[in-house]
């Protein structure tokens, strides 16, 4: 086998899918929509539920890994994701450093997944659900002196400031 390459059984990946699904309702859902990804246009929901437009629209969301911008720095991950959802309309579902320094920092590199205690620093890197890489970028293009008081987020663009 190549470098990168594994192999797994595809019924103990059922398995612990179940499981996982059974600890936290909607999982499974969840992480077959985001191996699956749906593309192309929505057929004419308007006439469904709020429900189904809601689950529609989560199917199209697309995951993305990004920096984040220096106004997130020192946050807990609780208070980013609250923000990057209310803010920047986008789903923050955790960090990732793979920094030699981090290591030397925390003792550890890798994923945390909605830990709602951990501090986003520097070399952190977020794992995001977003419409697109653009809603995404938004995130580490965000300056609280230049886009704070912006009424459409889709205006946000890089800033030239030294924030």
């Amino acid at each position: 086998m190549e470098r990168g390459d594994a192999v797994i059984c595809f019924q103990e990946l059922e398995w612990a899918l179940t499981a996982q699904n059974c600890l936290a309702p909607g999982c499974a859902t969840l992480l077959s929509n985001l191996i699956r990804g749906m593309s192309g246009p929505v057929s004419d929901v308007k006439h469904a539920s709020q429900d189904v437009q809601d689950y529609l629209h989560g199917c199209y969301m697309e995951l993305h890994s990004g920096s984040f911008s220096p106004v997130f720095h020192g946050m807990t991950f609780f208070h980013a994701a609250e923000f990057c959802y209310s803010k920047l309309g986008v789903v923050l579902i955790g960090t990732f450093s793979s920094s030699r320094s981090a290591k030397k920092i925390s003792g550890q590199t890798g994923f945390l997944l909605c830990n709602s205690s951990a501090t986003i620093k520097e070399e952190c890197l977020g794992l995001f659900l977003a419409s697109s890489a653009t809603d995404m970028h938004r995130v580490s293009w965000y300056c609280g002196l230049c886009h704070n008081e912006l009424l459409d987020i889709t205006q946000c663009k890089p800033c030239n400031c030294q924030c």
